[in-house]
């Protein structure tokens, strides 16, 4: 997982097959009944006066594998990470943890609230 995150594999094949599902996605998705004032009010939080999917479908076919390996240079090559491993401690040892760094152990309230 570590190495997805540092260096993005690259598949023409496969960004080519996802930007077309995408697009495909959005022509058939249909937003009906509660769903139309929902989706209203979502847009309106985000800032947004229009459904977002016009432009994401018009931006998808225009996007080449060369914009996403940018993004994944800036946004997430190099970055620092924040791991949650959610576990019994008599099944994983802290000291195998500390090998990827800091280790915080939270309490149940911490995580859930109660």
């Amino acid at each position: 997982m570590n190495e997805l995150l540092t260096t993005l594999p690259e598949s023409d094949k496969a960004f080519e097959t996802a930007r077309s599902s995408m697009r495909k996605d959005i022509e058939t998705e249909r937003i009906t009944q509660d769903g139309i004032v929902f989706n209203y009010l979502s847009a309106r939080k985000l800032g947004l006066d229009n459904d977002i999917r016009k432009s994401v479908y018009e931006r998808a076919g225009q996007l080449h594998f060369s914009d996403l390996r940018q993004l994944h240079q800036q946004e997430v090559s190099g970055k620092p990470y924040t791991y949650c491993i959610v576990a019994s401690e008599k099944k994983l040892s802290t000291d195998d943890l500390k090998k990827y760094g800091e280790v915080q152990k939270l309490t149940l309230e911490e995580i859930f609230g109660y």
